[in-house]
């Protein structure tokens, strides 16, 4: 009878609960189950916030589009509730969009979390604007949300080195892509653009020139404080020299044949005096000058040199003004 007793105690106190091992065993597995589900879910749901946005900006797009056809119908459009949007038109949803940029725009509480929607109404394109990329691969730019997207591609690039990349500067022509990349000195804008598989531009002849002048003029356009505020714009392209003045191209490309490119137009002798003080340079493209000396001196839209680390050259205090902090990137795309 004792025996008995004493094996019914020791099944009971088997069944009782888990053993200090166990317990540890099973809080492990469930913080590991919370690392993977919980940020899923989060993503899942920030996912399900862009796709519904997307969903009311393309309705805008057909309703839009179909009341512009029909003259008797008023062009406004309707608007539902998005949750973690606000959808930006001129105040009374018109179809024209808002007056100074003609954008209907849904624009995210937080957008370094979610893409903002841009309808350009005066051709009915809609576009995405997500972590320094801009275009119109929905796919990608969803798949970004959550960090699936193939950081391979240029897009994919981009996206990974959004803190190095002028947002919305992406732009194609023939075989190669552009983007303008963060840089105040030479070099750093060559290191940026090699990030995203490239280098500075090489402008090849007048028509790959006038290209990045009309693509990026007023995107950096900014005022110059030594000027009086007058607009100024350049960027770094891939032409350098070194400290005797030897050019080089940075991805070693030659220009087109007979090709007179705009190099040092206007400058003097402004080259040489790096040179004899043994400083390399670097080539930026100017495309605005409120000081008019370009222009004067026909080196407007042309290449200009200023030395290969301009703020160590001239001394300059890391919050002095210093007018081109970007730098022109160009990417082969064809096989």
């Amino acid at each position: 009878m004792t025996k008995t007793i004493r094996m019914d105690l020791t099944i009971r106190s088997k069944e009782e609960g888990f053993s200090l091992i166990e317990l540890v065993v099973v809080v492990s597995v469930l913080s590991i189950l919370a690392s993977i589900s919980i940020p899923s879910f989060f993503c899942l749901q920030r996912k399900s916030k862009a796709s519904a946005a997307l969903a009311a900006m393309r309705q805008i797009q057909k309703e839009c589009m179909v009341k512009k056809l029909d003259s008797n119908s008023s062009a406004t459009f309707y608007q539902g509730n998005l949750y973690s949007y606000q959808i930006q038109s001129d105040g009374s949803k018109s179809c024209s969009g808002a007056q100074t940029s003609g954008l209907i725009n849904a624009i995210p509480d937080d957008t370094t979390t979610l893409p903002t929607f841009i309808l350009e109404t005066s051709n009915n394109l809609l576009t995405y604007s997500f972590k320094g990329s801009r275009g119109s691969n929905f796919n990608a730019c969803l798949s970004a949300i959550c960090g699936s997207y193939n950081n391979q591609s240029l897009e994919g690039l981009i996206m990974e080195n959004s803190d190095v990349v002028f947002e919305g500067s992406l732009a194609k022509r023939g075989c190669s892509a552009y983007a303008l990349v963060r840089g105040s000195s030479w070099t750093e804008a060559n290191e940026n653009a090699q990030k995203l598989g490239g280098f500075l531009t090489t402008p090849n002849n007048e028509g790959e020139n006038k290209f990045l002048n009309e693509t990026y003029g007023d995107m950096l356009s900014q005022p110059d404080p030594n000027w009086g505020y007058g607009m100024r714009a350049g960027a770094w392209i891939g032409l350098s020299s070194d400290s005797e003045g030897n050019l080089n191209w940075a991805n070693d490309n030659e220009l087109d044949e007979g090709y007179d490119s705009p190099y040092g137009a206007g400058q003097g002798d402004w080259n040489n005096e790096y040179h004899q003080r043994g400083t390399a340079g670097g080539f930026h493209l100017l495309m605005k000058d409120p000081s008019g000396h370009a222009e004067r001196h026909g080196g407007l839209n042309g290449w200009w040199q200023e030395p290969i680390d301009p703020k160590e050259y001239y001394e300059l205090a890391d919050d002095a003004y210093w007018a081109y902090n970007w730098g022109i990137a160009e990417v082969p795309i064809c096989d």
